[in-house]
């Protein structure tokens, strides 16, 4: 697994604490970026979860309910976000999902999933997707936005983010015991 860091420019940042645009939506926000022509971004809502779930499985595979049940814990949280890319002709072609966590002493983004259809890789999707997610974590004055990746699962997902200027600062690898059927010994 790899972990990928992206600072946040000084000149966003300045965006996000501009006292002269304090009213704005992060909705509003989102539209400042040039983004595919023949796509719309939208927030996720109730209305889009079958065809957010159906993406949410082909990026994860597992359980379509636990799935659903995930997508409708961020519709109702307030520190989580889900942004859509939508073709004209309304098929939904992928998502960007992103959380602001907390430490004592810091506020980041993380990008918790990040999912192009496969036939819309190489059109700006992505890169659009992640502008829409950055422009909301602004409104948080998130110090850095954090990802992770499997680049052994994800081929294309390390070279995705590196161009949208996030930097790997971590790999690791997980370990597991498993463990005995038995009980331990007498």
């Amino acid at each position: 697994m790899v972990v990928i860091l992206r600072p946040c420019q000084p000149e966003v940042d300045a965006l996000a604490h501009s006292k002269s645009r304090p009213h704005l939506h992060p909705l509003f926000l989102l539209n400042l970026y040039a983004t595919p022509n023949t796509m719309q971004f939208k927030e996720a809502t109730a209305a889009d979860l079958k065809p957010w779930v159906d993406m949410r499985y082909a990026l994860w595979g597992g359980n379509p309910d636990q799935l659903g049940s995930e997508a409708l814990d961020i519709l109702s949280s307030a520190t989580d976000h889900c942004c859509l890319a939508i073709t004209d002709s309304g098929q939904y072609v992928g998502f960007i999902e992103v959380s602001v966590r907390h430490t004592q002493s810091h506020t980041y983004g993380y990008i918790e999933g990040w999912y192009v259809d496969q036939a819309h890789r190489q059109q700006g999707v992505g890169s659009a997707l992640i502008d829409q997610a950055e422009q909301w974590l602004l409104h948080y004055s998130v110090e850095a936005i954090f990802s992770d990746t499997d680049k052994a699962n994800y081929h294309d997902s390390l070279p995705a983010h590196a161009h949208s200027g996030y930097l790997p600062i971590r790999y690791f690898t997980l370990l597991m015991k498993k463990s005995s059927d038995q009980g331990g010994s007498d």
